[in-house]
């Protein structure tokens, strides 16, 4: 199914969730469908600083970091052309960042998963910052004090569980040329 960007008057489309849920991969496939510009937040923060989130974490700290992920989802958002963007977890934390996502011109896409299976699915390798020992009850705590903060936007909740990258496009798709949750 594909879907035609040009006519809908959403401009964004913002892919939220915990470390681990996929933003990135789905974010691609889903800007492929849409016909749009990606916009991985560190990727963005990589090209921008010359660093990972990870150096950006050991050398400035979790707050300095989060400001730099912050300012790299408002800058994605003032671009003029429509795009999908994978955003930084940390920037539902932001005020800035919530207001903004709850304007007219953007749909927010949460990906949702439990903190056990995104920790069976979470690859230490990648650029992240460190979560220490036990990654599973890091993203407990991290789902704890984020997900009503995801929730407060009135996301398009995709549960992620059990599904193909490409059904999990498919159903994103779908809600948005259907124009609701």
């Amino acid at each position: 199914m594909e879907v035609a960007a040009a006519d809908r008057s959403l401009e964004h489309v913002v892919i939220v969730g915990l470390m681990g849920s996929g933003k990135t991969t789905i974010g691609r496939l889903l800007a492929r469908r849409l016909g749009v510009a990606f916009r991985d937040s560190d990727a963005g923060i990589e090209v921008r600083t010359g660093r990972t989130v990870r150096e950006l974490q050991e050398e400035l700290g979790d707050e300095a970091m989060h400001e730099i992920e912050a300012e790299q989802l408002l800058a994605d958002l003032a671009r003029a052309e429509r795009n999908v963007v994978a955003a930084a977890a940390s920037t539902i934390e932001s005020e800035a960042c919530r207001s903004r996502l709850r304007e007219a011109d953007v749909v927010v896409v949460w990906l949702r998963g439990s903190p056990g299976v995104l920790a069976a699915r979470f690859d230490s390798s990648r650029p992240r910052p460190s979560f220490g020992a036990d990654v599973e009850a890091f993203l407990r705590e991290q789902a704890a004090r984020r997900g009503p903060l995801f929730e407060s936007l009135d996301p398009l909740t995709i549960d992620i569980e059990r599904k193909e990258p490409t059904r999990i496009v498919d159903e994103i798709a779908t809600r948005i040329a259907s124009g609701g949750n």
